[in-house]
C-alpha cells in the first residue's frame, strides 16, 4: 500500500492504533509513503503544513 501526498513542505508522523509515533517524514509535493513494511491495522497520518495540521485514519488489510 502507498498513499500520495500533494501538500508541498509538510511533514507526516504516522501513528498506530496505540498512539505510538512509529515514523516521522517531511514529505515535499507529490511524495509517496510506502506501508508495505507494516503489518495490517489502522494508522493514523498526522500531516502538518503551513496552512496548519489534520489527522487522516488509514485502514491497511
Amino acid at each position: 500500500m502507498t498513499l500520495l501526498f500533494t501538500i508541498p513542505n509538510a511533514q507526516i508522523e504516522i501513528i498506530d492504533a496505540n498512539g505510538r509515533i512509529i515514523r516521522t517524514q517531511a514529505i515535499e509535493s507529490d511524495d509517496k509513503v510506502n506501508l508495505s513494511c507494516y503489518e495490517s491495522g489502522v494508522f493514523y497520518f498526522k500531516v502538518t503544513a503551513e496552512q496548519g495540521s489534520s489527522v487522516h485514519r488509514v485502514i491497511k488489510e
